[in-house]
């Protein structure tokens, strides 16, 4: 089949020397495109646009016997379909090519269009997809390995170092009071807790997993308030936690999602601060969500997230603060993402959820 000369086929038939009348001159193409081996219809020209069906031959009807022929104009038009740009069309489990082409004559213009078998092309076109894909996943992490492996080299030292004079100063100093004692004790473990986030980050950008476990959910959140408090508190900020008792466990690595409250929580409490409000509290809560996951959420006394900015708080980049780097609600969602749970702003309350699958309906684990 050569499309170039059965156009011109269909063209002579339209210019030929018989009937000018519009009606007519449609009929003539019409017996034309009946009579061509390939999958040819005719559709009328609006303006330069695709309009109602007006024929297709026995090889076109066929091709497209499950499709709805009133709506095939505006699925083409919405598919880009254009006189220099073919589509690939979905019909049953089948997938077509589709091209168009003007046909005119002396009171005739329209549409005519070409359909062929693609399912080489669709499986050539899939596989093309895939490996795009895969090419874009490895570059991707191989950006989050190198920005790891070089936060990880600046981190660790001064965290080891913190650590470690902090160790010392328990030992040298037995007459401080229980007050700077705690303070050091606190210290001391959010240096540490820091150190193992970084091998953690840094093992996830090698693609290692996480080191998951069963993991009550309250008993993380205690822990997680105790650190923050010692941030808070300063600020006049309280932090209360309502807690379900009778949650059940999740298959998490602790530290990582501990690393995301951390900053779920400290975002609360910068804003507060930002705001100047004078009622300063945060709120974490759990309970079992309608879907059957454990739901955490935190929420402030603040004035929550403005409208505008909510559909790109997850986005890297995007901060809101004069400072900010806008990376950390990017990675906290991946992070809650990998761990096949959700992390999302609920405007109704102006709160930060994260939902995790329960241990016990987790896959995986």
């Amino acid at each position: 089949m050569n499309p170039a000369i059965e156009k011109e086929k269909v063209q002579q038939g339209a210019i030929s020397n018989g009937p000018s009348d519009y009606a007519q001159g449609v009929g003539r193409l019409v017996d034309v495109v009946a009579q061509l081996p390939g999958a040819y219809g005719l559709f009328v020209k609006e303006n330069s646009r695709l309009g109602g069906f007006v024929f297709g031959n026995d090889r076109f009807t066929t091709h497209l016997e499950s499709a709805d022929l009133t709506a095939l104009p505006q699925r083409l038009t919405a598919l880009g379909l254009a006189p220099d740009k073919p589509i690939l069309l979905e019909v049953g489990n089948r997938w077509l090519e589709v091209a168009m082409q003007s046909i005119s004559g002396e009171k005739c213009d329209l549409w005519l269009i070409d359909l062929c078998d693609a399912e080489s092309q669709m499986g050539t076109f899939l596989a093309r997809q895939a490996n795009s894909e895969q090419l874009m996943e490895t570059s991707r992490m191989m950006s989050i390995e190198e920005v790891t492996a070089t936060l990880a080299h600046e981190l660790n030292q001064p965290l080891a170092s913190i650590s470690n004079a902090l160790t010392f100063v328990e030992k040298m100093e037995p007459g401080l009071g229980k007050t700077s004692m705690e303070a050091i004790a606190m210290a001391k473990q959010q240096a540490e807790h820091s150190a193992a986030f970084v091998k953690r980050m840094r093992d996830y950008a090698h693609a290692r997993k996480p080191a998951i476990a069963p993991t009550d959910v309250n008993e993380m959140i205690d822990a997680v308030v105790d650190l923050m408090r010692a941030e808070a508190t300063p600020h006049r900020v309280e932090i209360a936690t309502h807690l379900n008792e009778a949650l059940p466990q999740v298959g998490v690595d602790r530290v990582m999602i501990e690393q995301v409250l951390i900053n779920l929580v400290r975002n609360a409490k910068d804003a507060l601060l930002e705001s100047g409000a004078r009622e300063r509290h945060i709120s974490v809560t759990t309970a079992l969500n309608i879907e059957a996951q454990v739901e955490i959420r935190i929420s402030d006394s603040g004035d929550g997230v403005a409208e505008e900015h909510q559909a790109r708080i997850f986005q890297p980049f995007f901060s809101t603060k004069d400072n900010g780097l806008g990376i950390g609600l990017a990675i906290c969602r991946s992070i809650v993402e990998y761990h096949s749970g959700r992390l999302y702003y609920d405007p109704a309350d102006q709160s930060f959820i994260v939902a995790l699958e329960a241990l016990e309906a987790s896959t995986g684990v």
